[in-house]
């Protein structure tokens, strides 16, 4: 995982077969492995159009949950997610400068 080793997780992604594509290569490689659900699991285990598969080995189940409550417990980001909607929220530095190299008019 990228906060514990420094990776991200990569994919291949393929148009069928998800039940092979989401656990060989876990098996293989030990890493985890993001899918797009097929045919069947739509069919059979009735994924949704707005649903991935993620498939992780069981020995870094620990760092992920670690992860996750570090996330919760500083607030970086939250499950569930909370929404609000606030019209003028205020934009890092980074974000505004960008703006103004690609032309909007950006308000500091």
């Amino acid at each position: 995982m990228k906060y514990k080793e420094g990776y991200q997780v990569t994919s291949t992604l393929e148009p069928g077969g998800a039940c092979v594509q989401s656990t060989v290569p876990v098996i293989q490689s030990g890493e985890c492995q993001v899918t797009v659900p097929c045919g069947g699991d739509r069919r059979w285990a009735m994924a949704q159009d707005d649903e991935m598969i993620f498939a992780m080995p069981k020995g870094k189940l620990e760092d992920l949950m670690l992860g996750l409550r570090h996330f919760d417990e500083t607030e970086t980001f939250r499950f569930p997610t909370k929404f609000s909607v606030r019209p003028d929220y205020p934009l890092s530095e980074t974000y505004v400068e960008i703006g103004k190299m690609i032309g909007l008019e950006m308000h500091d």
